[in-house]
């Protein structure tokens, strides 16, 4: 089987932010499966996203992830 888990060390996750001009793409990052949910916002989406000087205010408990 080509698509077993092995093959692929690290699952890749797509992270936009919908419908703003600021980051017009989503980021594609390899992330350890082992990696839990509230470090993505803690000490991942910041090096892509704390630019913007909105960044500190977002309501992560608000946040639609889809």
């Amino acid at each position: 089987m080509k698509d077993v888990r092995e093959n692929f060390p690290a699952p890749l996750l797509y992270i936009g932010w919908e419908d703003h001009l600021m980051f017009c793409a989503p980021v594609c990052l390899p992330l350890p499966p082992d990696m839990p949910f509230g470090a993505l916002m803690t000490q991942v989406l910041p090096g892509f996203y704390a630019e913007h000087p909105d960044f500190e205010r977002v309501d992560w408990n608000a946040a639609q992830w889809f």
